[in-house]
């Protein structure tokens, strides 16, 4: 790789890191081609990306976006997934990935604006998605409202049925 290329895959690199919703770090050594196209076939449908990232260029992409604490982990052969969008689901096949292939390991990364461990990593991959929480918060508000309505209606009802058994006993 010459100067040139060099400079635009730095640039490249902190533009990424600056706007996408985050990166996890992962080695690989071990892993087979076949099974690095496999963990990119799965993250492309959901806009994420597999790329074996230069560990100096890197570096100093990390240092320039403020996140040289990061730069510890680049050591051997590094993997990075560029997440984009909601990262749960994103990080839930990366985890499910990385249990069928003891090779692939999860270093550590940066999720939700904030640096994380691979054990981090693995507890928000167990968070429900954007839509599945949503989901949860609108039936958890809906529920008292279903429960006051159903208050409310009861009397009425059973008025009803009061006014309906009468009906049957006087005809």
């Amino acid at each position: 790789m010459n100067k040139l290329e060099k400079k635009q895959y730095l640039s490249d690199l902190i533009e990424t890191v600056k706007t996408k919703s985050g990166f996890v770090l992962t080695e690989y050594q071990g892993l087979k081609v076949e099974e690095m196209t496999a963990l990119r076939r799965e993250l492309r449908p959901i806009g994420c990306r597999y790329t074996v990232v230069k560990n100096a260029i890197t570096s100093i992409a990390f240092k320039e976006t403020n996140l040289s604490d990061l730069s510890g982990m680049l050591t051997g052969p590094i993997g990075m997934v560029v997440l984009d969008g909601d990262p749960v689901p994103a990080l839930k096949k990366l985890i499910k990935f990385a249990k069928d292939h003891d090779k692939l390991k999860i270093r550590s990364g940066y999720v939700f604006n904030k640096m994380v461990t691979g054990k981090e990593i693995d507890a928000i991959s167990k968070l429900p998605t954007r839509e599945a929480a949503i989901a949860q918060l609108l039936s958890a508000l809906q529920s008292p409202v279903s429960s006051m309505m159903n208050t409310l209606q009861a009397p009425i009802i059973n008025f009803m049925y009061l006014l309906e058994e009468l009906k049957k006993k006087q005809g």
